[in-house]
């Protein structure tokens, strides 16, 4: 059997890279031009075939190596953007079935099917359509379940609801509306709504509970604790901290209040409000640690996924979390197995079955779109920044805070810009004073919280330390947002403008990274 060289092993790996980099783009591209045109199977059919015939034509004829490389990876580039203009298709919703009630006044019963999102004035709850009014159709009936219909109730009643709850609601069926952000630009609210699955809205609502234990037993248990653990945090830290602090550490949906929520927006933190991948880094290692004291590195792996996956769960499955998650689950079985951990192909490799899952987060999920930016930048404009970063100290993290705040804070502005119209100029100094405390808080937090489930006094000491920080960190925030002209709004940033500015920053961490890299080959 024939050798292969060093060189070639190289080649392989390069090329495997390549082909895996032009599938991925290929398929989310087709999933993203499908989302805004619509066109439906024709632009699938039309794009299998082209591919197709580039694809024969570059092995029937061509004999050029380079040029059938090149026709190749354009024949599986469109090969991949049909699949994914065919999955999206397939993941648009067929089945409108209250279509004929809608603008009417209905009652509907229904199961809570999410947890409740609660926030100053009024709640807002996820429900599946099981029965509608007095239909008595079994046949529509049927339907109805069959498509499994979601719904979002909004109510200003002061019942608490959990997920499983049976509900009966009275209200006006209507769709959501698209609307006016304050940049001037417009929010598809319909379709932001539709990537998980709610078609319909029904505002002002009158809730009744009329059962529990309905829908998954595992998430109950889940949001069961997580429901005990942010009110073992409410015993010991008052609000608006204990807001920030259960958003921080379990994903809580508790709102912070209208003032405090346009005060994060001003000094541009408002992302510290929700959970970061950074939590499922922590469970992980965490769970490792504890249980490979006394079981094997394959069982303490196992117990370590599950509780990734469960935690995830539990939090109520951001996308930021599912991208974490998901990458966190490829570096231990990279440990596990003694590879080496390929940031950028796991990143790809979380992006492509997150879209696969529900291809409409491509273009209609923020949290999408900024979580992948942000890991972006702090793989690739991180370099970039902290070359230009040595004259400040690397002791306490001080720099690699500095490096990653500037790099994330760069690459995910222009589209912030675009979602939001928002330019906050005092950004950059809020978020390097405060985000290195924020793993820190989290700590103190998870175990104020742990703690004090059992013996809230025991916790007390943890929960004064997490207070101390969050007071430290919101008053940051209070005293930058009454800066004037600590932000601004502009007119609309256009989708293309973003699409410009991405391709002159891609091109210039290119030609950066094949700089270093030539430069290193040469010593």
């Amino acid at each position: 059997m024939a050798q292969v060289s060093g060189f070639q092993k190289i080649y392989n790996i390069y090329v495997t890279n390549i082909t895996l980099f032009v599938i991925a783009v290929g398929f989310v591209f087709g999933v993203f031009v499908e989302s805004i045109l619509r066109i439906g199977p024709s632009q699938a059919f039309f794009l299998f075939v082209l591919g197709g015939a580039i694809f024969l034509a570059q092995k029937i004829i061509s004999k050029n190596d380079f040029a059938d490389q090149k026709k190749f990876y354009v024949a599986i580039f469109l090969l991949s953007m049909a699949l994914g203009s065919l999955r999206l298709t397939v993941a648009l919703p067929q089945n409108f079935t209250l279509e004929s009630f809608i603008d009417k006044k209905i009652n509907i019963e229904g199961l809570i099917v999410e947890e409740e999102d609660r926030r100053e004035s009024q709640t807002f709850l996820t429900v599946e359509v099981g029965r509608v009014g007095k239909v008595l159709d079994e046949k529509i009936i049927s339907e109805i379940k069959k498509s499994r219909t979601k719904i979002l109730v909004k109510t200003a009643e002061f019942q608490r609801f959990s997920y499983g709850d049976g509900v009966l609601i009275g209200g006006t069926l209507g769709k959501p509306k698209s609307f006016e952000t304050k940049g001037g630009g417009e929010f598809d609210y319909a379709s932001y709504l539709e990537k998980d699955g709610i078609l319909y809205i029904v505002g002002k609502a009158s809730v009744e509970k009329i059962s529990e234990g309905g829908g998954s037993s595992v998430k109950r248990i889940l949001f069961s604790v997580k429901n005990k653990f942010i009110d073992s945090l409410r015993k010991n830290i008052n609000e608006p901290e204990v807001s920030l602090l259960s958003g921080l550490v379990v994903g809580g949906k508790q709102s912070l209040g209208k003032e405090w929520t346009e005060r994060f927006q001003r000094t541009g933190v408002m992302h510290i409000v929700v959970l970061s991948g950074y939590n499922i880094t922590i469970v992980a290692s965490s769970v490792i640690k504890f249980f490979g004291i006394f079981l094997s590195s394959a069982a303490s792996m196992f117990i370590g996924v599950l509780a990734i996956i469960l935690f995830a769960i539990m939090t109520g499955g951001s996308a930021t979390v599912v991208r974490a998650t998901i990458m966190a689950i490829i570096a231990l079985l990279a440990r596990y197995t003694k590879r080496r951990y390929a940031v950028t192909r796991a990143l790809i490799i979380a992006a492509v079955l997150m879209v696969v899952h529900n291809p409409l987060i491509v273009v209609f999920d923020p949290s999408f779109q900024l979580s992948f930016m942000a890991t972006i930048a702090l793989v690739y404009v991180s370099p970039l920044v902290e070359s230009k970063a040595k004259f400040i100290t690397e002791k306490f993290h001080v720099r690699e805070i500095v490096v990653s705040t500037i790099a994330t804070q760069i690459f995910v502005l222009p589209l912030l810009l675009h979602m939001t119209g928002n330019f906050s100029v005092v950004a950059l100094p809020v978020n390097l004073l405060i985000l290195g405390f924020i793993p820190l808080t989290m700590f103190y937090g998870f175990l104020a919280g742990m703690i004090g489930i059992v013996f809230s006094a025991i916790a007390l000491p943890f929960a004064y330390l997490a207070y101390a920080l969050l007071f430290y960190e919101m008053k940051i925030v209070e005293l930058f947002s009454a800066v004037p002209f600590a932000s601004f709004s502009l007119s609309v940033f256009p989708i293309w403008l973003v699409f410009i500015t991405y391709a002159l920053m891609i091109y210039g961490l290119y030609v950066w990274h094949s700089r270093k890299q030539l430069k290193n080959a040469k010593l």
